[in-house]
């Protein structure tokens, strides 16, 4: 019985800390060092989204470590994107029947592609959304629009290093 009382707690930490220990640069192809992200290109009438996009998944991988981001003519891969989708819709009402809150969702095609080996290594569409009040009061469409760009992103980041 005394034994179990150590091994269980050992073996719980140990999880707990390999887990902390956890890197994505493990999980990408070791050839691919660096990535760069071109201006992802808009086909909607939203003015600047695409700027929105690449400034912050550019961002992202800055901050998460994961590739290092480079010129495209010297990075190993190729980030490049579509904002295809962009709509609003109702997304909670109040009693009488109104519009409380709605629900702002960005769908976003996205191409990796692997200069070295020469090959497209993702090639897929994302779609993320956002909330904002419908007075826009306290959080606004801007608000949903950036919060939708942040689950695009991660999971933009989260598709490259996964399955390597």
């Amino acid at each position: 019985m005394t034994c179990k009382r150590l091994i269980i707690p050992g073996l719980i930490i140990l999880f707990a800390l390999s887990g902390c220990m956890y890197s994505f640069k493990g999980s990408l192809p070791p050839h691919i060092k660096s990535v760069a992200i071109p201006l992802i290109k808009n086909q909607t009438a939203e003015y600047r989204i695409n700027e929105t996009i690449t400034d912050l998944l550019t961002q992202q991988f800055l901050q998460e470590g994961v590739l290092r981001v480079a010129d495209e003519k010297d990075a190993d891969s190729v980030l490049e994107g579509t904002v295809t989708q962009i709509s609003d819709a109702p997304l909670t009402y109040n009693e009488a029947e109104q519009v409380e809150e709605y629900k702002v969702t960005i769908n976003l095609k996205v191409q990796w592609y692997d200069k070295i080996q020469d090959k497209v290594r993702l090639d897929r569409s994302f779609s993320g959304w956002g909330s904002y009040d419908a007075d826009q009061a306290n959080v606004t469409r801007e608000d949903g629009i950036q919060e939708a760009i942040s689950k695009i992103t991660d999971d933009i980041i989260n598709a490259i290093t996964a399955n390597w």
